[in-house]
This record gives structure tokens, sequence and C-alpha cells, in this order.
């Protein structure tokens, strides 16, 4: 699967800038809290934050951890991608699966589920891959 990471660096910031406040938003931090929590000098965060500066990779790698998400969600442009569902809670869920790799092909099932029969699909297709010894070791 070929990644949509632009090459100019001043795109690159502000995309990283865009995800990161986005994230941000969403889990509730702040950025003393991400600083904090991450031990990450504060003005480095402010600086990502701004679009001033990009990150390693290793603290991409860091921050990406912390909020639960791959780092294609820090790095790549988000906002190509569409919702599944008009339920945020779905939306996020979902998302949680897209980042597993042996959940992916739910994508394609979901159209018109609820977040009920989804959470029950992936519960038959655990039950299924672990009757075959299929299960990969949990994440947790």
């Amino acid at each position: 699967m070929k990644m949509n990471i632009p090459k100019d660096t001043d795109v690159l910031k502000q995309i990283f800038s865009e995800n990161l406040n986005r994230l941000m938003g969403k889990k509730n931090k702040s950025i003393p809290d991400v600083s904090a929590d991450l031990d990450i000098p504060y003005t480095t965060v402010v600086s990502w934050a701004r679009g001033e500066k990009y990150p390693r990779m290793d603290k991409v790698q860091a921050l990406a951890d912390y909020f639960h998400v791959s780092k294609s969600e820090l790095i790549e442009d988000q906002k190509e991608k569409p919702a599944i569902s008009k339920d945020d809670e779905l939306n996020e869920y979902l998302e949680e699966l897209r980042n597993r790799p042996e959940k992916r092909m739910f994508f394609s099932l979901t159209k018109d589920a609820t977040k009920e029969e989804v959470e029950t699909a992936v519960r038959i297709v655990d039950a299924f891959m672990k009757s075959r010894g299929m299960m990969p070791p949990d994440d947790d």
C-alpha cells in the first residue's frame, strides 16, 4: 500500500501539526499534557503543534503510542479519509480496527452496520481464529 506522504517539508510540518492538534482535541489532551506525559520539552511540542518543526521518527512513534494510533495518522494527510459512518462512536471503534491488520476486512462490511453489529462480528471472527490457532498475541 502506497503511503500518501508529500515531499515538501513545509507541507509535512503542516499535516503533522493538523493531525497532532486533531488528536489532542479528540483525546482531550493539551500541549502541557503531551509534554509532561512524554517527557518532551514544552517548546518542542508547541513547535510541532504550530507547524514550525517536524519531529524525529522516534518521537512520531512515541506520539502514536500515546494516542493509540498508527504513525500514519500523524504523518499522512487525514482530510482525504471520509468517515465510514455518521456514528462517531462507531467511527472511533472502526479506526481502532483499521490499525489492526487482521481486522481490516471489516471495512468492506460496515457501510450500514451499527457499532454493536461490528463488535459482534469481531467477536465471532476472533473466536474462529482462536479455535484455529490463528490469533496474534494480544496488544494489551
